[in-house]
């Protein structure tokens, strides 16, 4: 069973959501953030459910890779499914099959 298989491909934990970094300013009046805006902090974010609510996350730099590599994970696992049931519905009985 192909199908099976590509499910099982995907072996690693799944994420859904999104990450990204955002530079800001910490509001510490001797900090060099607040004199030079080259000088920004980075932070870490994930974006996604919880519990059905939009939610985001702070992340730390370690966290922040480990959810791209699951949210990659759990691309590649919904592009997989897609494909099965995009194959289930070509090859369902409903569908006329063409005489050759």
């Amino acid at each position: 069973m192909k199908w099976k298989k590509a499910i099982l491909s995907i072996d690693s934990p799944i994420l859904p959501g999104s990450t990204f970094m955002v530079k800001i300013k910490c509001g510490k009046q001797n900090c060099k953030c607040s004199q030079d805006k080259s000088k920004l902090h980075t932070v870490y974010q994930w974006s996604g459910l919880i519990d059905g609510k939009n939610t985001t996350r702070t992340l730390s730099k370690d966290m922040f890779i480990e959810c791209k590599k699951r949210i990659n994970n759990y691309k590649k696992l919904q592009k997989n499914l897609k494909k099965i049931i995009n194959r289930g519905l070509k090859n369902s009985p409903w569908v006329k099959k063409q005489k050759v």
